[in-house]
């Protein structure tokens, strides 16, 4: 426990007229409980977590990608649109939830996660549109779907959880 806040504890407790003896107990039982990580392994691991998830994502957007060109080739464009917007969406809460869980980190990974793994996920839509119209004009099918509007379904629906969770964050600050 900090001196500060140790002291300020101290003083609360006498404010309060609590007596010497159970001002000192509960100072103990306070320092008694907490951990302090010498060796810095919580912000190491939190930035292996970090990378680890970011992969992990990454690897998960691509097999995505490849498992749904087929669906494009035989699906119509109102129910692709709806299934990547749900896919886009569960993504996005697995993301929201790896990057507000992990803690110690800094500004600049949570900034670089939100600008990167949309771009990633843009570029995936753009190939999987594009590897599905090669495939439809080899099959001789006919492919209509817009990559620019899949791309617009996909992100919004990813971003909408992120920004969901910094919306509610912000309102947390502000107390009525």
């Amino acid at each position: 426990m900090e001196e500060k806040k140790k002291q300020e504890l101290i003083e609360k407790l006498r404010a309060k007229n609590w007596p010497e003896k159970d001002i000192q107990k509960t100072v103990r039982i306070m320092e008694s409980r907490e951990y302090v990580d010498k060796s810095n392994s919580n912000v190491s691991s939190s930035r292996i977590l970090y990378w680890t998830a970011l992969l992990v994502l990454m690897v998960c957007n691509l097999l995505i990608t490849v498992f749904l060109v087929p669906f494009l080739l035989v699906l119509g464009g109102t129910l692709i649109y709806i299934i990547i917007a749900v896919i886009g969406f569960v993504f996005g809460l697995f993301f929201n939830l790896l990057l507000r869980d992990i803690e110690n980190l800094e500004a600049h990974h949570h900034l670089f996660a939100t600008i990167f793994i949309p771009l990633l996920s843009l570029l995936n839509i753009a190939l999987m549109t594009t590897a599905s119209a090669r495939i439809a004009e080899i099959i001789n099918v006919s492919f209509k779907l817009n990559p620019a509007i899949m791309s617009v379904f996909y992100v919004s629906a990813f971003m909408l959880p992120y920004l969901y969770g910094m919306f509610k964050y912000e309102l947390s600050k502000f107390k009525y």
